[in-house]
């Protein structure tokens, strides 16, 4: 098509020039006052030149008046344009009859008005000039820039949809690459870089009581209500804790998750109740006074359908009478990734909450999380060192129980997932990674067959230009082909976003609380993503017209234009794909081998035929001494059921995401200054260690007469023996923890205790009768299917108490599910993503190779013309093959292995120059290029060599 400001400059002509023309002398065009195209090919001719002279303001006239688009304008110019350079080449004497037409179609004008032909003198210089165009002007009735554009798209969309196949595959990777990057990225924004939702989230700050050796703990309910007394720092202080609860509802006991909450905690977030109202400052003074409660709109809607009377009923949790004042809003809660809380209680209620606990006048027990947000004006440092200035006040009142601490104030951003937050760093790094090295495959793909189809075009753009189409109307209509190309593309990546959102937000580990995540898409990684794919088409739609700027015409049109620029950059494009294929897939094996590792770690106990079950009589309205009877009495009905060979309790379950530490002083140990004496300790029943299958190393285990009533006791395993008793013999030594004095009766086998990969710790079990704890586990190790356990461990718990909620029950091997997750994912996201890639590289390479073969076809059949056989062209075409192959696969292995070495966190006894990961990735890689470069080689040498010489 013409080039849209001649359309603008002719319609100008009807009113200022009589007429407006091109005059070409040895095939060059310059203007003059009008359109004359002088053929002076040679010196003779130039005696009787000829002025062929377009009349377009009776065109201009006649559109206008019939109100014909600019697109009408192009057509005939086109057509005048082409006809035109013929007669300048001497190739018609006059407009042939289809070329009258094109010209006429519904015009009432007579052909004979448009040109004429008559004698002329020659010009009186011959030296050309470039073309100038007259000031654009914009006639009545004609809407330009707007028609022009739908016109552009429109021929666009046409030449697209008779590529199909092309098109869709354009636009299929595009979207994958959008909609894997923003999915992502939305996620780890909202759960690691931007993780608050409350207003001013830099101004929030997580506060730790930190001791000497560095540990930072959970404030004390004392310590706390001494802090916000004398609070000048925070304009916002508020504490909470998470804690289990049974709710009665209609004689039936539903075990939910409650918190907490300290009386502004609702102020300080500032939300307010969807129904009813939340707590004041008053309920939350007088420990046990106020028995008030507001709930979650969720558990509203799925426990009371909604109700709107429900404000001022009564209900009973932990069998104690509260009344609901309130309802929250769906949306709310502090951060992207928390808890779902179904029930909040004032924190003055935490005796009836957390049942045994004797936390309200302890100032030693640590439980709560303190969240604060700075005044205006100050800075995290300074708001650190005033309130730490204000903490000594409180050490001079209280010398014995906070000599040597200080106050830890972290940026809530950090602080509020702890080291679940660092892991969850290294994963998301290493998949961001990941998808980012798929986009950048998939528009190096869409790259390489956009080139390939601009050097197929190369014809087309070639005939367009020769008919009078300008270079910057090729590259207009080239550019809204990338554009339509990109935006269908961006929009399919917007919808498929949404559904791999959807899909991980359906999905819900298996964790001992149910968590609630509010991820959305995110506008600007999505905008960012879209922008990179966008530009990918623009640059590499574009680049097949720029190149026809700069090419011979004539030699395009009889087959002869060179490509080789071309096939070398599209041929450094597959080498940065197999590259990046080839590091993604040392990726995927490196976590498979670490998986497999993780499967063979010994973890220093029996999982499999051990089914827990975990319950909390408290929550039912127990005493102690009625928990411990009741959990006597169900070990007892429990360990004679056929198949059962042991059963146990303890509080905490292996390979769970919580930590629980005492401070431990020992005897004939000096810690050095900075040493943490925070150890890490459960509280167990008599037969633990057989049902675990842990090997009882020297001394003896719990019995039942370890009670409270007798002397403490405490169970160690073999690290802490070495680490605080010079000969490691701990028999008998004695240490100070949880309040009590204890004597070393045991020592064990070092277990793993969160995660598989963790170095060994020092670890302690005290007998779970000399303490308070009720919430407890049940661990039964039997040789019968997972199902008939699990109803046997129903039918007890209900004979003892139809009432009594088991809060969670599964296998231990399924618990220890939980610590392989992380792994798991990555593992499974980029095996997944390394064969996507995988599968783009061999697309890729095989659409250049089948691209070369097909420039090569002349000389292919020459070649066996010649008398080459089919493994000489196979070796020639696999040849080119291999080289791209050598180079690509050497940056791969750089990156392969650069991608291990940033995920060792997370990687079981693998190193990133793992020789079997290797192997592997490299031998896949490998068989994908040869097969891709077989393929098109081997139709090559089914060539008939007669067809191939007559090709172009």
């Amino acid at each position: 098509m013409a080039e849209a400001p001649s359309l603008l400059s002719l319609l100008t002509l009807g009113c200022k020039h009589p007429v407006i023309g091109l005059e070409a002398q040895t095939g060059n065009l310059w203007g003059t006052n009008g359109v004359s195209l002088t053929n002076r090919a040679t010196v003779e001719e130039r005696a009787v030149p000829k002025r062929y002279r377009l009349k377009h303001h009776q065109l201009a006239a006649e559109l206008a008046k019939k109100r014909h688009s600019q697109n009408r304008w192009a057509d005939v110019l086109d057509v005048g344009r082409g006809h035109l350079s013929l007669l300048v080449n001497g190739k018609r004497p006059y407009p042939s009859e289809d070329t009258r037409k094109k010209l006429l179609l519904g015009l009432d004008v007579p052909f004979s008005t448009l040109f004429e032909i008559e004698d002329i003198p020659a010009p009186g210089s011959d030296r050309p000039r470039h073309l100038s165009w007259i000031p654009r002007a914009h006639p009545p009735g004609i809407a330009m820039p707007l028609e022009s554009t739908f016109h552009e798209v429109r021929y666009a969309a046409r030449s697209l949809a008779q590529r199909p196949l092309f098109s869709l595959i354009v636009i299929a990777m595009l979207a994958l690459g959008i909609g894997g990057n923003s999915a992502m990225f939305s996620w780890m924004d909202g759960l690691l870089l931007r993780p608050l939702r409350v207003e001013s989230p830099e101004r929030w700050v997580s506060l730790g009581m930190r001791t000497a050796s560095g540990f930072i703990a959970s404030y004390s309910y004392p310590n706390y209500l001494d802090h916000v007394r004398l609070n000048d720092v925070f304009d916002e202080m508020h504490a909470y804790r998470i804690t289990p609860a049974s709710l009665s509802l209609g004689g039936e006991n539903l075990r939910t998750t409650a918190a907490i909450v300290s009386g502004g905690y609702f102020r300080a977030l500032g939300a307010s109740a969807q129904l009813g109202r939340t707590f004041n400052e008053s309920e939350d003074e007088v420990p046990g006074r106020d028995a008030v409660a507001v709930i979650s709109h969720g558990f509203w809607q799925r426990q009371f359908a909604g109700d709107r009377d429900i404000v001022g009923r009564e209900v009973l949790i932990n069998a104690q009478p509260f009344t609901l004042i309130g309802v929250m809003a769906d949306d709310f809660g502090f951060a992207k990734l928390e808890p779902n809380i179904d029930i909040w209680a004032p924190l003055a209620m935490q005796e009836i909450m957390r049942p045994g606990s004797g936390t309200v006048d302890s100032r030693g027990s640590g439980f709560l999380t303190v969240m604060a947000r700075i005044r205006p004006g100050l800075e995290l440092d300074q708001a650190a060192a005033q309130f730490n200035d204000m903490h000594t006040l409180l050490i001079e009142e209280y010398p014995e129980a906070l000599e040597g601490t200080s106050i830890s104030v972290r940026p809530a951003t950090r602080a509020y997932l702890g080291d679940v937050g660092d892991a969850l760093g290294v994963v998301f790094a290493v998949l961001m990674a990941v998808i980012g090295a798929v986009l950048l495959i998939a528009c190096i793909n869409v790259a390489n067959l956009l080139l390939a189809r601009g050097a197929d075009r190369r014809r087309e753009i070639s005939v367009r230009v020769a008919l009078g189409a300008s270079r910057g109307r090729i590259v207009k209509q080239l550019l809204t082909e990338s554009l339509l190309l990109s935006g269908a593309a961006a929009l399919l990546g917007v919808l498929l976003a949404s559904w791999i959102n959807r899909l991980i937000l359906s999905f819900q580990p298996p964790l001992p609380v149910p968590i609630k995540i509010l991820v959305g898409i995110d506008g600007r990684a999505l905008l960012f993503t879209t922008l990179v794919a966008v530009a990918t088409g623009l640059v590499f739609g574009t680049v097949p017209a720029l190149r026809a700027a700069g090419t011979n015409v004539v030699a395009s049109l009889h087959g002869s234009g060179r490509v080789s620029s071309g096939n070398k950059l599209r041929n450094t494009l597959v080498v940065f794909q197999i590259a990046m294929s080839l590091a993604l897939l040392i990726g995927a094996g490196l976590f498979v081998r670490s998986l497999q590792n993780a499967n063979s770690i010994d973890p220093g106990f029996l999982s499999s035929g051990v089914v827990v079950a975990s319950l909390d009589p408290a929550l039912q309205g127990y005493s102690v001494d009625e928990a411990r009877e009741l959990y006597r009495q169900l070990m007892e009905r429990t360990v004679r059921l056929p198949g059962v060979e042991a059963v146990a309790l303890a509080e905490m379950l292996p390979m769970s995401l919580g930590t629980q530490q005492w401070g431990a002083r020992i005897e004939g140990y000096e810690a050095g200054d900075t040493e943490r004496m925070n150890l890490d300790y459960n509280f167990i029943s008599p037969g633990y260690f057989n049902t675990m299958g842990i090997n009882l190393v020297r001394g003896r285990p719990f019995t039942w007469d370890d009670t409270a009533a007798a002397t403490g006791a405490v169970i160690i395993n073999e690290t802490m023996a070495r680490r605080y008793w010079n000969d490691g013999d701990a028999i008998g030594g004695q240490l100070r923890s949880g309040g009590m004095d204890r004597f070393v009766v045991g020592i064990v086998a070092d277990a793993k205790y969160y995660t598989l990969g963790e170095d060994p710790m020092p670890f302690m079990y005290f007998p779970y009768e000399q303490s308070n704890q009720t919430a407890l586990a049940l661990h039964v190790r039997a040789n019968d299917s997972f199902d008939a356990v699990v109803d046997s461990i129903r039918l007890q718990v209900g004979e003892l108490d139809a009432a009594m909620p088991i809060v969670d029950i599964r296998s231990l091997q399924g618990q220890m599910e939980v610590a392989l997750l992380p792994a798991r994912m990555i593992a499974g996201l980029l095996a997944v993503f390394g064969v996507f890639a995988l599968f783009l590289a061999g697309v890729g390479l095989y659409g250049v190779m089948a691209y070369s073969v097909g420039q090569r076809t002349r000389e292919i059949g020459i070649r066996m013309a010649l008398g080459a056989g089919e493994s000489t062209v196979l070796t020639m075409v696999i040849r080119g093959a291999a080289a791209l192959l050598a180079v690509g696969a050497t940056f791969g292995l750089l990156g392969g292995i650069g991608l291990g070495q940033a995920a060792q966190g997370v990687l079981y006894g693998v190193g990133s120059t793992d020789p079997i990961a290797l192997a592997a990735a490299v031998g896949v890689i490998i068989a994908t290029v040869l097969l891709a470069a077989w393929m098109p080689a081997r139709r090559a040498t089914r060539v008939n060599p007669v067809d191939a010489l007559r090709s172009d």
